[in-house]
């Protein structure tokens, strides 16, 4: 894996066992990942989804905008 790093990461990946990560349902702001996008790059990078949890919901269309994605590796 090298030095093949997400954006803002501080470290390489490969000391990298579990991480957490907000994904989005519905972009917040313009040019970032889609959920499935996302969790594709981090699939990429070794790791696998462990669990989502609900960070933001808009109670009136009843629906989740962002969850934190917790993953870990399997390479």
């Amino acid at each position: 894996m090298g030095q093949c790093r997400p954006r803002g990461a501080g470290q390489p990946l490969a000391d990298v066992v579990a991480l957490q990560s907000e994904v989005s349902v519905i972009p917040i702001y313009d040019g970032m990942r889609s959920i499935t996008e996302s969790i594709a790059y981090y699939n990429a990078l070794g790791f696998e989804l462990t669990n989502l949890f609900p960070v933001t919901f808009d109670a009136e269309d009843m629906r989740v905008i962002e969850y934190d994605c917790v993953m870990r590796r399997m390479t």
